[in-house]
């Protein structure tokens, strides 16, 4: 079994489009190489792209102006990432998590979304995409849209 599962979940009728590149893209657990690549919306641009390597357990994100992450350690703590931040590689317990806004996110949201994803660990990569989705779009209300959440967690 996979040591790396992933979720996706976006909010609106605008929904954050994943461009779902490579093989092996599916919500649950990853059963090789693969790469995400999520426009904010049909036809935009990047706004982040993860390569995903269960055989190593690690994760190669990158950022674009529409995206924050975050990767969660076991114990809780949560280090903000650089747009580029190079391999990172997860032990069991800790989860990726980033917020695709659309547009520059404001630095509340990124405050909200960082206290919320140290509060909170579901131990299940759907369930806290779709938690955190809520608890922001319902603080976003109408600016949620287009908003979606990528969380990759190592079990």
């Amino acid at each position: 079994m996979s040591p790396l599962h992933a979720a996706w979940r976006a909010a609106g009728p605008k929904q954050a489009t994943p461009v779902l590149a490579g093989p092996g893209w599916q919500v649950g657990a990853l059963a090789g190489p693969t790469r995400v690549v999520v426009s904010a919306r049909p036809g935009g641009p990047e706004a982040l792209t993860a390569d995903l390597a269960p055989a190593t357990v690690t994760i190669e994100p990158t950022a674009g102006d529409s995206a924050r992450h975050w990767l969660r350690l076991a114990d809780g703590t949560v280090r903000p990432l650089a747009k580029a931040p190079g391999p990172l590689a997860l032990e069991p317990g800790d989860s990726y998590v980033a917020v695709v806004t659309g547009v520059a996110p404001d630095p509340a949201l990124s405050i909200a979304a960082a206290r919320f994803i140290h509060l909170r660990d579901y131990f299940n990569a759907d369930k806290l995409a779709g938690a955190l989705l809520a608890e922001l779009a319902g603080q976003e209300g109408e600016a949620a849209s287009g908003m979606g959440v990528l969380v990759v967690e190592c079990r």
